[in-house]
């Protein structure tokens, strides 16, 4: 006779663990800086084949887009084609560098840039609030060690253990570093508050970015 299977914590969480890594491989399909080049080069040479006569040779190829960085892609927003990803990526045209987000397709051969008559770029990735909590405590937590003044400590050790992310708003990509910052509604203890908070893309994982300085 067969008897009922028991699992220990142990295998529960390691099985858990497992489920999570292969799902985050999952995810990860993305194109590749190069892949990602080619998708733009094609949707630039559809858009000029469509408006004949937009500049010269010369002048168009100078002041061509070329892509100098894959920063990390995420599961699109709007999953409306099956393995669609937003893209964090640093691109040059001309002397100017610029931080965006694109949206890639894959197809048959590759990758296809989704994009509409006027606009390139896609609204920025969103961190989720569960994630955003992690990072707001973990911010709280690095502030707490350097930190002398009594009162103030207090206050932190309380963030660390009960801050929580009620809204994460108003997402928009740098203009000074590929990440995204966010105006974060969070409270604590009996506080509420707003703050700002920049998130950069590791590996496929949202983690605290540094604060531009000027």
């Amino acid at each position: 006779m067969t008897g009922r299977r028991r699992y220990t914590p142990q295998i529960v969480l390691a099985t858990a663990l497992l489920l999570a890594a292969s799902g985050a491989s999952a995810a990860a399909a993305a194109p590749s800086l190069a892949q990602a080049q080619a998708a733009l080069d094609t949707a630039m040479q559809k858009d000029a084949a469509g408006n004949p006569g937009q500049g010269d040779d010369v002048m168009g190829e100078l002041f061509r887009p070329r892509l100098t960085a894959l920063v990390g892609c995420l599961p699109a927003a709007e999953q409306t084609t099956p393995g669609a990803v937003d893209c964090l990526v640093t691109g040059q045209a001309g002397p100017s560098e610029k931080h965006m987000a694109l949206r890639f397709l894959p197809t048959a051969n590759g990758w296809q840039l989704q994009h509409s008559d006027t606009e390139m770029e896609v609204a920025a990735p969103v961190p989720d609030s569960a994630r955003v909590q992690v990072l707001l405590r973990e911010d709280f937590s690095k502030k707490l060690v350097t930190e002398r003044n009594a009162a103030v400590r207090k206050s932190l050790e309380q963030a660390v253990s009960t801050a929580q992310v009620l809204a994460v708003e108003r997402c928009a990509v740098s203009e000074h570093a590929p990440v995204v910052a966010c105006t974060v509604q969070a409270s604590a203890a009996n506080e509420r508050g707003e703050l700002q908070m920049q998130f950069a893309l590791v590996d496929g994982q949202w983690q605290n970015a540094t604060p531009h300085t000027d």
